[in-house]
């Protein structure tokens, strides 16, 4: 009984808003961690920089 979906609706209606929240969160995690490198990128240019 648990492990068969009769109706794939209430499947949907269930696990689509979860596996959107999963994608959201994502995407949110990547764009950080890009933000996190482009900063110790700039951080690491400024000491070799003599005019920082």
């Amino acid at each position: 009984c648990w492990t068969r979906n009769y109706n794939m609706n209430f499947w949907l209606i269930i696990r689509l808003p979860i596996l959107m929240a999963i994608g959201v969160n994502f995407v949110i995690f990547i764009r950080v961690i890009c933000i996190i490198i482009s900063k110790l990128q700039a951080n690491l240019m400024c000491r070799t920089d003599t005019k920082c």
